[in-house]
């Protein structure tokens, strides 16, 4: 087996007869996706106060703005002072960690004991965004009391996989990649060969 040694341009394999096989000569074949990839980015939600995680970008339910507003002179008003952003986040449903009893008084706190600190709201019954929609049941969280972590999408990594063209083999004879289709060219040394084969 051939040892190994690095140089600036890369590594070389040094046979135990000396010679030594530059890998800039290989062929280099399709790159390879080697790692994971994740499809999109990930937000977290996190209470302000101690950083506990709340619930994730997947537990949200987006509403339409403006969609129950009843007063036409406040509708008129907030199209002059563009889009409405509304101030709370609302879920599709409720987590595990929310407390049974909370949810009978219709409070949201922290599920962190220590911090218990008061998050938004929730009703069967539903309640109105600040955009004026109306949303059926209400599980509310007050943007000022949550932050936002967004996780974001690893890229995957392509590493070139290079395959050796003609590879000096111990004994000087020379051993070709048939598959690559290369005819032998046994004579003619490469340059790293050249390199290091003693003049005569």
């Amino acid at each position: 087996m051939p040892g190994r040694i690095r140089s600036w341009t890369g590594y070389f394999d040094v046979w135990p007869t000396g010679v030594v096989v530059d890998h800039h000569w290989f062929l280099a074949r399709p790159a390879v996706e080697v790692g994971m990839a994740s499809d999109e980015s990930k937000a977290e939600y996190v209470c302000r106060m101690c950083r506990a995680l709340l619930f994730t970008s997947d537990d949200l339910m987006e509403h339409e703005p403006q969609r129950h507003q009843i007063s036409q002179r406040k509708k008129l008003k907030e199209a002059k002072l563009g889009a409405v952003e509304c101030s709370s986040y609302f879920l599709s449903d409720t987590k595990e960690w929310m407390d049974e009893a909370s949810l009978a008084e219709g409070k949201l706190f922290c599920p962190v004991a220590k911090c218990n600190s008061r998050l938004g709201s929730f009703g069967w019954s539903g309640s109105q965004c600040s955009c004026g929609t109306w949303v059926t049941p209400s599980v509310q969280f007050t943007k000022s009391r949550v932050d936002v972590k967004v996780k974001m999408a690893i890229p995957a990594v392509f590493v070139p996989v290079v395959e050796a063209a003609a590879v000096a083999a111990p004994g000087g004879d020379s051993v070709v990649d048939k598959s690559q289709g290369i005819d032998d060219a046994s004579d003619t040394p490469t340059p790293a060969e050249a390199a290091v084969t003693p003049s005569a």
